[in-house]
């Protein structure tokens, strides 16, 4: 009798302490974004490895100076962008040939959206930048995406092409043909 009483106390305990301890802005039934996963670090991208870049002449390549060589090609300048709120917001199917950029603005490439009016600079040492954090989940009302689109041909020297790129905070698609 005494214990079936501990018992029915241990599992009442157990029941209210699983109720209570619930959090409700998480939801474990929902599907989890790549974006939350902490232990994905990066998607379709290449061992790290040194950069060989391509040079005309001996010359060139003791100077070291890129952009002397005709394989050199800088993509700096004016990019279409478009800059949402919110990740679900985000265009999908952006990097497709026939995909609308008509609403879309133009941003200057190296540069910072958030210095060029978009969004807010969040850059901090001291407090998170959103408020009530849940690590690894980051908020998803506000965490802005930026999606950047530019067109550029390159001339077929052969049948390998190989491009190098120097960016920081960027992800890109390719296709030609």
């Amino acid at each position: 009798m005494f214990q079936t009483k501990i018992y029915r106390l241990f599992l009442s305990s157990c029941l209210f302490l699983g109720v209570f301890s619930c959090d409700d802005k998480i939801n474990i039934n929902s599907k989890k974004e790549y974006w939350e996963d902490p232990t994905i670090i990066s998607e379709n991208k290449e061992d790290a490895h040194a950069t060989l870049f391509p040079y005309n002449t001996r010359e060139e390549a003791l100077e070291g100076n890129r952009t002397l060589s005709k394989h050199y090609r800088s993509l700096n300048g004016d990019w279409w962008f478009n800059w949402v709120k919110r990740p679900a917001d985000r265009p999908m199917s952006f990097y497709e040939d026939n995909f609308d950029l008509t609403e879309w603005g133009k941003i200057s490439v190296p540069g910072s959206w958030q210095l060029q009016g978009y969004g807010k600079p969040i850059y901090t040492n001291v407090k998170h930048p959103f408020e009530d954090p849940q690590p690894p989940y980051p908020p998803k009302d506000n965490n802005p995406v930026g999606s950047y689109r530019r067109s550029f041909s390159v001339q077929l020297i052969g049948e390998m092409v190989r491009f190098f790129f120097i960016l920081k905070e960027l992800s890109l698609h390719f296709s030609y043909g």
